[in-house]
């Protein structure tokens, strides 16, 4: 991932409901981490080529772990 820049850290200090990150480079998420925000989801677009079903997003914690879809969080990054 990429290191976070000074925006990506005072972003990170802020009560924002929702972070939309266009360049998937990890730099935000790694700055949330950074920052000790525990209470975020980060959303992610999934591929269907080989799903089958309803999946169209997968939830993630700022650790990479996956979680339920239903996880409420103050912040989501996507």
């Amino acid at each position: 991932p990429a290191e976070p820049t000074v925006l990506h850290a005072w972003l990170a200090t802020l009560q924002l409901s929702v972070i939309i990150d266009s360049w998937y480079d990890g730099a935000m998420r790694a700055a949330l981490a950074e920052a000790g925000q525990t209470d975020v989801v980060e959303i992610q677009g999934t591929t269907r080529a080989t799903g089958i079903g309803n999946i169209w997003t997968r939830t993630y914690d700022l650790s990479g772990t996956e979680l339920d879809a239903e996880q409420v969080a103050r912040t989501v990054l996507y």
